[in-house]
């Protein structure tokens, strides 16, 4: 596995937070649909080559993700086998979480 020795990706001294409004049908579905452009922007420059290279080949390659209720006092994890991966159609990305939360972080 390559180590990050340039810039990309960017470094990461603490986790980073994405705050996302949930709807009541996608905290049903359980699945946030993600545009290419966001994900770039604040999931995959995080990430290093190897696990981005894997999640847009698509195919039902995922990533695993860490969610965090930033609704709740204690910022509940949720670590109930949430991941991204790359929608079989298009460009767009899903998020897709066991339990999802009003706000994820």
């Amino acid at each position: 596995m390559k180590t990050n020795t340039g810039s990309y990706p960017v470094g990461v001294q603490a986790p980073w937070k994405l705050k996302k409004v949930v709807s009541p049908d996608k905290k049903f579905a359980k699945i946030l649909l993600l545009p290419f452009t966001f994900v770039f922007q604040h999931i995959f420059r995080y990430w290093m080559e190897e696990m981005v290279e894997l999640v847009m080949k698509g195919g039902g390659n995922r990533q695993c993700v860490r969610l965090i209720n930033v609704t709740e006092e204690n910022h509940q994890i949720n670590d109930t086998g949430a991941y991204v991966e790359k929608k079989i159609t298009g460009e767009d990305y899903a998020l897709v979480c066991g339990v999802c939360s009003e706000k994820v972080d």
